[in-house]
């Protein structure tokens, strides 16, 4: 996937590509970025730097989306 998507939180623009991964390669790749248990589903923002900034075990909110942007 390489749709972009944005968020306007209390005028804070907040974009941020989806990706989605499979299989055991990246399963690996999720246990790395934080998530032990290998479960889903796993969600990881990374800042423009390159630095994880959020990670979630779970369902994602749209509340989570706007907190994640206004925390920048």
């Amino acid at each position: 996937m390489s749709e972009f998507h944005h968020l306007e939180a209390e005028q804070t623009r907040f974009r941020w590509r989806a990706v989605a991964m499979a299989g055991l390669g990246g399963t690996d790749l999720a246990k790395s970025l934080g998530n032990a248990t290998g479960g889903l589903p796993f969600t990881v923002v990374v800042d423009a730097k390159g630095a994880i900034a959020h990670r979630k075990l779970g369902k994602v909110s749209p509340d989570d989306l706007k907190q994640w942007a206004q925390q920048g």
